[in-house]
């Protein structure tokens, strides 16, 4: 599991490739060099994705149940590998911008994150599909606060102010309310004292039979 030693051991060089591959994805696209030079660039990282690509995959580890699933690990939330590889929060994954993120309290999370100009929609703005995705793994993250892991079943995000690239970004998810099934988690995100975005998610739980069939089949693909 991701909280042993080793394996942080293992991730440390895994993160800071991902972090070059994070850099190497935002100077494509913000610096304005001849193409000669990205014919060279190009060349070296096919040979690289050919040395990745004759190693063995990687397989999802999953939690053998939700009370492992949701645990605390100094101060980040584990589930299985999941934040290891987030496209969103994942140190390790060079999509992710990523998110940090750290617990206030019994029902709230905070995180910060900066979107470089790999996620740029209108000019200068960060394109508003990546923030309500970090809403989306936020909220998520906020609802295992109540000790159950829900599946986003709607996503609602309200668009308040512009959302600026190389910015930080602070995000709060709180857990609003939990009845039967369902649990219901709002967030906010800032630039500074300027309010971007704020969102609204409701999550289902699942049984965790139904939680086991539906996950346990990923880490076979």
């Amino acid at each position: 599991m991701s909280g042993k030693p080793e394996r942080d051991g293992f991730l440390t060089e895994r993160r800071r490739f991902a972090q070059a591959v994070r850099e190497l994805c935002a100077e494509t696209v913000a610096c304005d060099a001849p193409d000669e030079l990205f014919r060279e660039v190009a060349d070296r990282v096919e040979a690289l994705v050919e040395k990745l690509v004759a190693e063995p995959r990687r397989f999802r580890t999953v939690a053998s149940s939700l009370d492992e699933e949701i645990r605390m690990e100094g101060r980040r939330y584990h589930y299985g590998d999941l934040l290891d590889f987030s496209p969103l929060a994942g140190l390790a994954n060079p999509l992710a911008p990523p998110m940090s993120i750290r617990k206030e309290d019994d029902t709230k999370l905070v995180a910060t994150l900066v979107f470089s100009g790999a996620f740029e929609g209108g000019p200068g703005l960060a394109h508003g599909g990546y923030v309500a995705a970090a809403f989306d793994e936020l909220l998520g993250l906020t609802q295992s606060l109540t000790g159950e892991a829900g599946m986003t079943g709607k996503l609602k995000v309200r668009y308040r102010s512009p959302c600026p690239l190389n910015t930080e970004l602070r995000m709060e998810g709180r857990v609003h309310q939990k009845e039967g099934r369902k649990i219901v988690a709002r967030g906010t995100m800032h630039a500074e004292d300027r309010l971007v975005a704020d969102g609204e998610a409701t999550f289902v739980v699942l049984e965790d039979e139904v939680y086991r069939e539906k996950t346990s089949r990923f880490g076979e693909a």
